[in-house]
């Protein structure tokens, strides 16, 4: 990920007083916090006099926000918070959230809307627009150009007063109250708001990223903010629908056919190896491997990579629990990243990234990417590493459980001490990434197995394909 200049000398002063031109950029927002947010300053919008439109920004009688959101959070009951404008008279004067999967929510004035099933990509770029207008009323909301029904809700009513914006946050109050379970966790970008009720084909060019009338008041590409708490402004996340220009490699260079078959739940099966670290601390790093399995749900852990130091037992870990919730834990710290792709009996591509210097932990199944999300920032791995793989250490090289044991098979894992870019985990996850891990490297690792773990040809998806023609 790249930054630039002017945005990490926003970002270490907390703020730009000139509008900057962040296309291309998203504010990141890695974890669930009630201090973490980015502040607005709106152009002051045309007066009455001097435009169709009837809303000024201290006199907003019609508005249109479009924005483009990543997150992963499926649950019910939790409130992620993308845009939230108050007044001194209404907290919520025009917020937009979503509480769960499919479930929408516009408050304006004194009133809350809610649009249903509309749909809600999990790890993918949504772009969400919503338009109101005072004299009718009449609220819409639009979902990567899907349109709501359109719905009634303050009409009459004008939000008065100068307005304080926030991104990724809900503000109970006025310019505050602000609480964790409201937080984004995930991406914003393209931010734009506008004094009038923009038009369907406007909204349509928006959510196909064609060429659109820019916001009047809140434009994405001369924008005034300030970041607070932990936001991070980088280059937007490479979405499955927009794959980054990678060169190609014509031949597989990864492809050894053995694996690791771990064929039972046991608490003494596992395969020690020996990563190439030469006494270095670690405070970056990338895991790649790829997996085979069958479990289907439930709470049950299964343990890809255990990374241990004397300090913590759980140093870098990868595994998931159940279907489609994998997990990673640094320093003992873990993130849940929710809905990726975990085909059963298939092999699954997984890579994991973690950079100390800003926190930022990221995950890929399949080539496809999470949510960016925050883990042990500023801390640094300490001492001798001890590695396994399909066991979890509890504690410092053993303390293994039958339940974290597991049962599948493991191959082609790596291990960098960089944060390797996407399109070397794209390679990856197509078999077409030449050279491999500089700290593990399976071509060329160290290791020893232990228990009931046998090294053999690993599972072919096409198990018949050898299989001569009668």
């Amino acid at each position: 990920m790249t930054f630039l200049p002017l945005s990490l000398l926003c970002l270490f002063l907390q703020g730009c007083s000139a509008g900057e031109d962040l296309g291309g950029m998203a504010f990141t927002f890695p974890a669930e916090t009630d201090y973490s947010y980015v502040k607005l300053q709106l152009a002051k919008g045309p007066s009455s006099s001097s435009s169709s439109s009837s809303s000024s920004s201290e006199h907003l009688r019609e508005v249109s926000v479009c924005l483009r959101y990543f997150t992963d959070l499926p649950q019910k009951g939790k409130e992620q918070s993308f845009f939230s404008l108050a007044t001194p008279a209404h907290s919520n004067g025009f917020l937009l959230s979503k509480l769960g999967r499919n479930r929408h929510q516009m408050y304006i004035g004194s009133g809350v809307l809610d649009f249903w099933n509309l749909p809600d990509e999990l790890n993918d770029w949504n772009s969400f627009c919503a338009t109101w207008d005072s004299k009718t009323g009449l609220t819409q909301v639009w979902l990567n150009g899907i349109p709501s029904a359109r719905k009634t809700v303050f009409k009459g009513g004008s939000l008065t007063g100068k307005p304080f914006v926030v991104l990724g946050q809900d503000q109970d109050e006025y310019g505050g109250g602000l609480h964790a379970n409201d937080a984004l966790v995930g991406q914003l970008t393209d931010v734009h708001m506008w004094s009038r009720v923009i038009s369907s084909c406007d909204i349509k060019s928006f959510s196909e990223n064609r060429k659109f009338e820019r916001g009047d008041m809140i434009n994405w590409h001369d924008l005034e903010f300030t970041v607070r708490g932990h936001v991070v402004l980088e280059d937007q996340i490479e979405s499955r629908r927009q794959p980054e220009n990678c060169s190609d490699v014509s031949q597989p260079t990864l492809a050894y056919n053995n694996a690791f078959t771990f064929g039972a739940e046991t608490a003494n099966s596992y395969v020690k190896v020996v990563p190439v670290l030469e006494g270095r601390d670690i405070k970056v790093a990338t895991v790649c491997l790829r997996y085979f399995s069958d479990i289907p749900g439930g709470n049950r852990e299964q343990t890809f990579f255990s990374l241990a130091t004397p300090s913590y037992s759980n140093g870098f870990l990868v595994c998931k629990e159940g279907r489609n919730r994998h997990q990673l834990y640094v320093g003992d710290a873990r993130a849940d990243f929710w809905g990726l792709p975990d085909d059963l009996n298939a092999w699954i591509s997984f890579c994991a990234t973690w950079d100390s210097a800003t926190g930022l932990a990221q995950v890929w199944v399949n080539g496809r990417p999470s949510s960016r999300k925050s883990l042990f920032k500023g801390g640094v791995l300490w001492g001798t590493a001890f590695v396994v793989l399909g066991q979890d250490q509890d504690a410092y090289g053993g303390r293994f459980n039958t339940n974290d044991a597991l049962i599948g098979q493991l191959t082609d894992v790596h291990m960098w001490d960089r944060v390797i870019s996407h399109c070397e985990i794209q390679q990856f996850a197509e078999n077409k990434l030449s050279g491999g891990g500089n700290v593990i490297n399976w071509r060329k690792m160290g290791y020893t197995t232990h228990g009931n773990v046998v090294e053999e040809v690993k599972i072919a998806e096409d198990a018949f394909q050898e299989c001569p023609l009668p």
